[in-house]
């Protein structure tokens, strides 16, 4: 298993580290336009003069203009060096003057820029020359940027930016050795949690057939004499009887023990194994050779290791029984008109009075359902953690481009030594608040969708006073967003979003829902909206209208049926497919399930080609 995880952790180092180039990349992309566009009108035509030899571009003036006018703009910027060549891969310029001159022209990220293309590259530098100096032992991306001419559009001159990522890279190395280190420690914990199980049952059945053993002994003894002690023998039959119920209340202990303890082992491997699919059919990113057969062993001793759990409980007789999101301009007052009623129930029971202001003309770029799941989220918990009579205001104002919302409440507030535990999963501070239920992944799943609409999301509180939630997002009207709302429609599989199918996933753990968002986005025309409040999964469930539903039943509870009872008596829903998730494999509880009302169960943990399959199914079966 050791050996298993290196390959985990050098595909995490590998995936981070691209990651981080393609961002380096995008900046120099984005500086080297603004160096175009402030030094070129003034510099451009001397760059681009064939008369010149490179010692006379040294010493010329404007050469030593153009380079104070680079080191004046690169200052406060991550920059440690930067070339000019024109089309015949000749340096023009250089922030480093002796590298003028130095021909580039079979170099294949600069050929790759004449051509159109930012080529980016990673390299370990022992030594180099830089704008400030020598510099070394450095992780340098360097980005060839192509200058388009204004008059023709065309490929005019080549830029060459050096980025130092050195810290970056020695960061993700240390966090992929911590990676490394929690994977063998939950390995070794799983190990030591089958020891355990294993001794118990052995414990248990030891004590039981002793028991047994020993009654029965007695027994035969006083069977011996009947007659002369027929009161002593009724008094041992008895005394039989009581121990196998003994006996048999231990096994039912045993059992509901080892049930149990099957959810906590078959929850970690179905992240496991589910995950380590998706890594060998990645259509983005697909693996080499070797890098599949190291995954094709995980998956291997995955199994190995889930058939070992499997034959453990059935031993013990319990076998009888780097968010797709879609921008688009959205007026925040549309919004919160469609959220208003799926939380004024809650609202009203807890004597919450709740108003908005100045909301009418603000628009945002933002992706419609996640925004209304990101303040379905914030206003639910300023109702939970708020005071009787107390108040909620939701309004928003115009800053630099960008656009405010401020959910202000009259709550409890929260201790200044606690906010640091905001945004850390399962940091359930409504405990201390006033034992509000929750399972504390609501604000760090908020604030991963709004940072992934190129917002942010921030909290100030005080104490018994209330709370204020900041999100910011792009104006729907900004250049900035326009750009971005370009960029992220590329990125889209192509189709209008009013044909999208939407499946709605009940659920109340992070892993499982970005491991369920993996799978729906690899599904054409189909996007995915989770909600891991019960409370408000029937009401998303009207708003959202999903083509198909998905409920976990051991995570949200749903063995009471309340959610799948209101689904199916309500007229807007009844026809809507629901399919359960279970990681008890009794053929009982599957039974009960579709008896219930869900129209399939599937099995924890999932496989993941035969899952994608059935949801395909289900979504054109019910279409």
């Amino acid at each position: 298993m050791a050996l298993l995880i290196v390959p985990i952790g050098y595909s995490y180092y590998s995936s981070e580290v691209k990651e981080h180039i393609a961002l380096a990349g995008l900046r120099n992309e984005v500086l080297s336009k603004t160096f175009a566009n402030v030094l070129w009108p003034q510099f451009g035509e001397f760059l681009l003069r064939n008369d010149l030899s490179a010692d006379q571009r040294k010493v010329e003036a404007l050469t030593s203009a153009l380079d104070a006018r680079v080191k004046e703009i690169s200052r406060e910027l991550p920059i440690i060096k930067i070339k000019v060549y024109n089309l015949e891969g000749l340096a023009i310029y250089s922030s480093v003057l002796k590298e003028i001159g130095e021909n580039k022209s079979t170099n294949s990220g600069f050929l790759g820029a004449r051509n159109g293309t930012v080529v980016n590259d990673l390299t370990h530098r022992g030594q180099m020359s830089a704008t400030e100096g020598i510099i070394e032992n450095v992780d340098v991306v360097s980005s060839y940027i192509p200058i388009y001419a204004s008059t023709n559009g065309k490929v005019s001159a080549v830029f060459e930016l050096y980025t130092n990522v050195t810290d970056t890279v020695k960061r993700i190395e240390f966090i992929t050795f911590r990676l490394i280190l929690a994977l063998l420690a939950g390995f070794f914990g799983l190990y030591l949690s089958l020891l355990a199980i294993i001794a118990r049952a052995d414990r248990i059945l030891t004590q039981q057939y002793s028991a047994l053993e020993e009654n029965q002994h007695r027994l035969e003894i006083k069977s011996a004499d009947l007659e002369s002690q027929i009161v002593e023998r009724q008094k041992i039959e008895q005394d039989l009887r009581l121990s196998e119920q003994v006996a048999a209340d231990a096994s039912q202990a045993k059992s509901e023990f080892l049930s149990s303890m099957g959810h906590e082992l078959r929850t970690p491997m179905n992240s496991i194994l589910s995950l380590t699919q998706l890594l060998k059919s990645e259509p983005g990113s697909p693996l080499s050779d070797r890098q599949q057969r190291f995954v094709e062993q995980m998956v291997k001793a995955g199994n190995y290791l889930l058939e070992m759990i499997n034959q453990v409980l059935d031993l013990a007789k319990v076998g009888a029984g780097k968010l797709p999101v879609t921008p688009e301009r959205v007026s925040l007052n549309e919004v919160v008109d469609e959220i208003t009623p799926l939380i004024q129930n809650m609202a009203d029971a807890r004597l919450v009075a709740i108003s908005k202001i100045d909301l009418a003309n603000q628009q945002v770029t933002a992706d419609y359902g996640r925004l209304k799941q990101v303040l379905l989220n914030l206003v639910s918990n300023a109702i939970k953690y708020n005071k009787k009579n107390g108040t909620i205001e939701i309004t928003a104002k115009r800053q630099n481009g960008s656009v405010v919302i401020m959910i202000v409440d009259t709550g409890v507030g929260i201790a200044s030594n606690r906010m640091g535990d905001l945004f850390e999963p399962f940091s359930r501070l409504g405990q201390v608040a006033g034992g509000s239920k929750g399972t504390g992944i609501g604000l760090i799943l908020s604030k991963n969708i709004v940072e992934a609409m190129s917002g942010a999301l921030h909290i100030e509180s005080t104490e018994g006073v209330g709370t204020t939630v900041f999100v910011t997002l792009p104006a729907a009207d900004s250049v900035i967003a326009q750009d971005k709302v370009q960029q992220a429609v590329q990125s889209v599989t192509s189709g209008s979003t009013d044909t999208l199918k939407t499946i709605l996933y009940m659920n109340d753990d992070l892993a499982n829902i970005e491991l369920m968002t993996e799978i729906v986005r690899r599904l054409p025309g189909v996007r995915l909206a989770s909600i891991h409040n019960t409370e408000l999964g029937f009401q998303m469930a009207l708003q959202e209208k999903p083509s198909l539903i998905i409920m976990d039943m051991e995570q949200l509870d749903l063995r009471r049926g309340n959610t799948l009872t209101m689904l199916r008596e309500h007229q807007k829903t009844t026809t809507i497919p629901v399919i359960a998730l279970t990681d008890t494999a009794m053929p009982a509880e599957i039974k009960r399930a579709l008896a219930s009302g869900f129209d399939s169960v599937h099995l924890k943990p999932i496989d993941v080609a035969s899952f994608t399959l059935a949801l395909l199914d289900t979504l054109e079966n019910h279409s």
